[in-house]
């Protein structure tokens, strides 16, 4: 490898015009290139055509209110075992906790009870909230809240998990 180099070497010495011609050439096109092709920037991000697209562009025709690409939460509600989530004690603790929810950005909430997200036992149900900004939109309001909310339901005896993209907060760095 060092004989390589080597000859490489003696190669650039000897025609050391060629190679200064070919550096300074190779710097006047990357120069041309990053003042010809530099243009506006655009953080909008399409893809015309494909399936998703078509979903969110019917979406949008047809529930103008809609947001589908808006944040989502998951509300588990879990009953102790032998009970339901039905019983009067337990579905009210439930309607309370939804109820909290409500936000400026919350786009909608399905009871469980109501929804019919409940299991065949009636132990586990979960409820779905919809909301009209993405995740990285969304207020620490809105997060206390789906915190309020599992603290409400589990203050009645029931076991809480809450999910989804609306608790992740994304950081977009900032350029250098």
């Amino acid at each position: 490898m060092a004989w390589q180099l080597f000859r490489l070497g003696r190669w650039s010495f000897v025609h050391r015009r060629v190679v200064a011609a070919v550096w300074v050439a190779l710097l006047a096109v990357l120069a041309v290139g990053a003042a010809t092709l530099s243009g506006k920037t655009s953080e909008k991000f399409e893809l015309p055509g494909i399936e998703s697209t078509q979903a969110f562009e019917l979406i949008e025709e047809r529930s103008p209110q809609a947001k589908p690409d808006g944040a989502t939460a998951r509300v588990v509600f879990e009953a102790p075992a032998g009970r339901s989530l039905t019983e009067p004690g337990y579905s009210s603790a439930i309607t309370a906790a939804l109820r909290g929810l409500t936000t400026e950005n919350v786009q909608s909430v399905t009871d469980p009870i109501t929804g019919g997200t409940i299991s065949e036992d009636g132990r586990v149900g979960y409820a779905a909230v919809g909301y009209s900004k993405t995740s990285n939109e969304l207020l620490d309001s809105d997060r206390t809240a789906l915190e309020n909310a599992a603290h409400t339901a589990q203050d009645a005896g029931l076991h809480v998990a809450v999910g989804g993209d609306a608790l992740t907060e994304f950081e977009i760095p900032s350029p250098r």
